[in-house]
């Protein structure tokens, strides 16, 4: 979506998290089919609650505070 271009490095974060989590519980979901298919829904829309709960609790406070910490040492923030 061109965040690297516009230089928003935490949204380019989030988006990569969200890509990751997103495929990981996908993933999961194909897996529980074979259990049934309301099984299949729960884990994709529980993935969903998961994902975003994850990002507010924890994720996006310590990709605040490490970006932080690179622009007060002076650090390149897109160097990971």
């Amino acid at each position: 979506m061109g965040f690297e271009e516009k230089e928003y490095v935490l949204k380019s974060q989030q988006a990569n998290y969200y890509g990751v989590a997103g495929i990981c519980f996908l993933i999961l979901a194909f897996i529980s089919e074979n259990f049934g298919r309301s099984l299949f829904l729960i884990v994709r829309l529980s993935g969903f609650v998961l994902a975003y709960l994850f990002d507010i609790g924890f994720n996006k406070a310590r990709q605040k505070n490490d970006l932080r910490i690179k622009v007060e040492q002076g650090k390149d923030p897109w160097q990971f």
